[in-house]
């Protein structure tokens, strides 16, 4: 959505509402805070109006460091926002300040049946966050896990290069954006699952790529009930309309794996110790009435992160490779 769309909504919004809903004590408060500089905001719409193109506010945020410094503040309709630009600056919040500063708004998006409760993206440090945190860590990103996943990840790439060698020796094209997806789909159900969620070219392979992107795209997309956050009940884009279309459609895939792997429990199969076994056996000490929610938020992550960047990630590449002959026949060489 470009801003003037976004710009139309916020002022049609704001002009519904009367400005008692808009308190005096709200600035009183503001002021006794001391803010960074930052441009002058507009009464009600604050400095949205100033951002330009929703697609290029780093663009927006450069031109105003050379004007502010490296921080400065913006007031986004209700919403007081600090932007850090500057490597240093930035450095120093993610290092020595990041727990303090790790709590997060979370966007009306994400609300969407109670994902930010159990989300480690939204979740605010605590014992909860902490536990999901270890886990994800211990039993996927830990060296050792890694390293055994080598074998799997071997035989993922073979599938993508036997499956790109066969359609070009039929004369078929190959999509890279959606080989990619499923490659990064696949060896991350093997990871979580232990099994395969879709084949290569298959139409249930890419339902799940077209809901991972439509999911993307309404949490990171502009919203004006994260800038006024009294009219979210209204939902005056349908964000959460949709999300409440596209969320479930993810849940089903991992209800099935999880339905799947308890009954394989009850009946006394072997386990294969996959991070979906990990996450049933600890209970994340959390009632039984959680449980599957927290285990289905869990996955949402990591599918979200997992599949949509690294498949962008390739597509992008190739893209680029394409447009540049030269490299391109540098990098096939250094593969020879």
């Amino acid at each position: 959505m470009e801003v003037g769309t976004l710009s139309l909504l916020v002022l049609i919004s704001v002009s519904l509402l009367s400005i008692s809903l808009f308190p005096l004590k709200h600035k009183t408060k503001r002021s006794l805070y001391p803010l960074p500089p930052g441009p002058r905001s507009l009464p009600l719409t604050g400095n949205l109006l100033q951002l330009g193109p929703t697609t290029q506010p780093h663009i927006t945020f450069t031109s105003l460091s050379k004007t502010y410094g490296p921080i400065f503040s913006l007031q986004l309709g209700q919403v007081t926002t600090i932007v850090i630009s500057s490597q240093e600056y930035a450095k120093q919040v993610f290092t020595n300040h990041d727990f303090a500063l790790a709590g997060r708004h979370e966007p009306d998006a994400v609300r969407v049946q109670s994902h930010h409760e159990w989300s480690i993206a939204w979740l605010p440090p605590g014992p909860r966050w902490r536990s999901l945190c270890r886990i994800c860590t211990t039993e996927l990103f830990a060296s050792q896990r890694l390293d055994s996943y080598v074998s799997l990840r071997k035989q993922k790439v073979q599938e993508l290069l036997n499956f790109i060698n066969k359609s070009a020796k039929e004369g078929t094209a190959v999509e890279i954006g959606p080989a990619a997806f499923t490659t990064t789909l696949n060896l991350l159900s093997r990871t979580i699952f232990s099994t395969d969620l879709a084949g290569l070219n298959s139409d249930s392979s890419q339902e799940f790529k077209k809901t991972v992107e439509g999911i993307m795209v309404e949490a990171g997309g502009p919203n004006v009930s994260d800038f006024y956050p009294v009219l979210t009940p209204l939902d005056l884009q349908g964000v959460r309309r949709r999300m409440d279309r596209l969320v479930p459609v993810l849940h089903r895939a991992f209800d099935e794996q999880i339905d799947r792997r308890i009954k394989n429990r009850e009946e006394g199969s072997i386990a294969p110790n996959d991070l979906l076994d990990v996450l049933i056996d600890s209970n994340l000490g959390v009632e039984e009435s959680e449980f599957r929610q927290s285990l289905k938020s869990v996955f949402g992550d990591l599918f979200a992160a997992g599949t949509d960047t690294s498949s962008n990630t390739v597509e992008w590449a190739m893209a680029e490779l394409l447009q540049n002959p030269i490299k391109m026949a540098k990098a096939c060489n250094e593969l020879l």
